[in-house]
């Protein structure tokens, strides 16, 4: 598991790498942990890549603060699970607008607490990379969190993912290929250039349909028959209208 420390304060990264490596041979994990100075460090490193499970974020140092740093990263489609440790108390709220794992301050935060929380991001993230898929494009990389994903769009040359919370991200596969890799996880084709998570679908209509974040997707005669008994399985209820 790759793991990053992000804190400007030099005594507090030693304490944390300290129970970061301790704990992780405790749970015999091989964990690689890399140590950042600041939030401007760190997003220069990472340049834009998914390059780590998980990211411990102090929130006040010089430069880029850590709320910004998450936020980049969220923009920029990273999904890595994110923890706060910090001194302050003040900036708990938005924490969830960054889908932070959890926020510790640092002076109520005993070993054993953040063990307990480390243990739990751990099992998490393990939970992801069984229900995760990575697609790259121009040397970058990004893992995307399955259940999470909403459709995916081919146009002539590339293939475009669309996901709950993240920008689209554009690269370079076929439809099919990404449908043989994604059989059994309840994605299904919708037309020549969709395939959808039939989670998502919210209703079917004759020559569309839409999902829960009101979007509007073609449904081509092709298609309907096999879509209609997908999602009415998958929800265990026969589709009320006939075509």
């Amino acid at each position: 598991m790759r793991i990053a420390l992000c804190d400007d304060d030099a005594e507090q990264r030693s304490r944390y790498s300290n129970l970061i490596l301790s704990f992780s041979n405790q749970f015999e994990m091989k964990n690689e942990l890399t140590v950042y100075e600041s939030g401007d460090q760190f997003l220069f490193d990472i340049d834009g890549r998914d390059r780590y499970d998980l990211v411990f974020l102090d929130i006040h140092m010089r430069g880029t603060d850590g709320m910004a740093v998450a936020r980049k990263l969220r923009r920029m489609g990273i999904s890595c699970e994110i923890i706060f440790l910090t001194m302050d108390r003040t900036r708990i709220w938005e924490a969830f607008d960054v889908s932070a794992f959890h926020y510790m301050i640092k002076d109520q935060t005993s070993d054993e607490k953040f063990k307990q929380v480390f243990q739990r991001v751990i099992r998490k993230i393990n939970f992801k990379k069984e229900e995760s898929i990575i697609l790259a494009c121009a040397g970058q990389m990004r893992r995307y969190q399955i259940p999470s994903i909403e459709y995916f769009e081919a146009t002539k040359n590339t293939m475009t993912v669309h996901c709950e919370m993240y920008e689209p991200f554009t690269f370079y596969s076929t439809l099919g290929r990404i449908e043989d890799s994604l059989k059994g996880k309840g994605f299904v084709r919708t037309h020549k250039s969709f395939l959808v998570s039939l989670r998502h679908i919210q209703e079917l209509q004759s020559s569309e349909l839409v999902l829960f974040n009101g979007e509007c997707l073609p449904l081509s005669r092709k298609y309907y028959a096999n879509v209609r008994k997908a999602f009415s399985s998958l929800y265990h209820f026969k589709a009320l209208n006939a075509r």
